[in-house]
């Protein structure tokens, strides 16, 4: 009968939300044991070195150098990567660095994965709508797409991202506009690639959000600034000038970043010897100019009629917005997608749409399969890395997913 029937899909639903959860718990257990956590040994050197008074942005310099490589020796792990985070951002995790790095490490695994955990519960809190059924169908979802794996092995902060994004839509779902702020700062400081989300903000004319936000990142600036010197700030904005005006360099001496699947890098791989530097560079401003357009355009100002389904789905808008401009994104940073994807999922759920289903499939099917560079290492060139860095493709779907869903929603 049609009741037996749904007490099995019940039964079967339970049944792969666990496996799939128990699986990843064992991948977590697996990596405690084995793994190097690179990631979080660099950060854990830099803001020791930060405390010392060394300026890690000059990577040129003998003393840096020296120092460097004295504490990856006394670390016993290779830990060198180019520097991208922030000072507010080494201030925040400094605390671990007066803890044995062993259980400096052991603490951020638990933090972060019970981040991680608490993040999915807090989006399925927001969405109304929301149940039983269509929840564990998304916990399978999230715990089965793969840059959480690579997170967890390399020892990434994107899952307190998340958490403190979740956060930032939970607080503005209920109308704690100064509080959606400050969690919004606090993600912002921790990836600054986040920053466009005060265009959200300014859209909505969400002023104590956007008050909120800017005074947490100048607290947190200056707060860096008196620990670590003002001199190391200067050296950071440098670094990034440098380093970020070198990515958006369309011409035949600039390097691609093997484990960039930004949406930059996608093009230039594929545009590389067929167009002209400046004609490549053109396309993607007006291609970026032509998804910052819509965005503006379908996320006006929230009157009180209007469903909180929508406002979600602008929130998760910009965030996707933020994946497509940043012209240096990792595999690992796409677990931040796990709540425009979960957004998704539970609108699509409560309104079945086929067309809408397909996008959310191909969308969800890129982010989240295990095809990338870290599977890969030997595939660093030629027409296949651009296949495999195609995750980049996978933001744009998601976007013009959640554009006709704002469409759809619209009176």
């Amino acid at each position: 009968s049609e009741d037996t029937r749904d007490i099995y899909v019940k039964y079967f639903l339970w049944l792969v939300a666990g496996f799939s959860f128990f699986t990843y718990v064992h991948e977590v257990i697996k990596e405690v044991m084995t793994s190097t956590f690179t990631d979080f040994y660099h950060y854990f050197m830099n803001a020791k070195l930060l405390a010392q008074g060394f300026d890690i942005w000059k990577t040129d310099s003998p003393e840096v150098i020296a120092q460097t490589n004295l504490m990856i020796s006394q670390l016993g792990v290779s830990c060198k990567a180019v520097i991208v985070h922030s000072m507010g951002f080494f201030l925040i995790f400094s605390p671990l660095t007066f803890l044995p790095p062993e259980t400096a490490v052991i603490l951020w695994v638990v933090l972060c994965q019970i981040s991680f955990i608490l993040s999915i519960a807090i989006i399925f809190k927001t969405v109304e709508g929301i149940d039983r059924g269509k929840a564990l169908c998304g916990i399978f979802l999230v715990f089965n797409f793969w840059p959480l794996r690579e997170d967890l092995h390399l020892g990434q902060p994107n899952a307190l991202i998340l958490l403190l994004l979740s956060l930032s839509l939970f607080s503005v779902k209920h109308k704690q506009f100064l509080l959606a702020g400050i969690f919004l700062g606090l993600g912002i400081q921790m990836k600054e690639f986040f920053l466009p989300m005060l265009l959200f903000c300014l859209r909505k004319k969400y002023w104590k959000m956007l008050a909120g936000a800017l005074c947490i990142l100048v607290l947190v600036k200056c707060e860096a600034i008196f620990v670590f010197g003002i001199d190391k700030e200067f050296s950071y904005w440098s670094h990034h000038a440098q380093f970020f005006s070198s990515l958006l360099n369309f011409s035949s001496g600039r390097g691609i970043d093997i484990f960039s699947v930004s949406l930059v890098d996608l093009w230039h791989r594929l545009s590389k010897g067929l167009l002209h530097a400046r004609i490549s560079q053109s396309i993607m401003v007006i291609f970026f100019s032509s998804v910052l357009w819509r965005a503006w355009k379908l996320t006006g100002q929230n009157k009180d009629e209007v469903k909180s389904g929508k406002l979600l789905l602008e929130f998760c808008f910009f965030i996707t917005f933020c994946f497509i401009l940043s012209p240096w994104v990792h595999e690992i940073n796409l677990i931040v997608l796990c709540l425009p994807l979960l957004v998704s999922w539970c609108y699509i759920a409560n309104r079945p749409s086929n067309v809408n289903f397909i996008l959310f499939a191909v969308a969800y099917l890129i982010l989240g399969l295990k095809y990338s560079f870290i599977s890969f290492p030997f595939c660093a060139s030629g027409i296949l890395a651009s296949l495999l860095a195609v995750k980049a493709a996978g933001c744009v779907f998601l976007f013009f997913l959640i554009d006709r869903l704002l469409r759809q929603d619209m009176p």
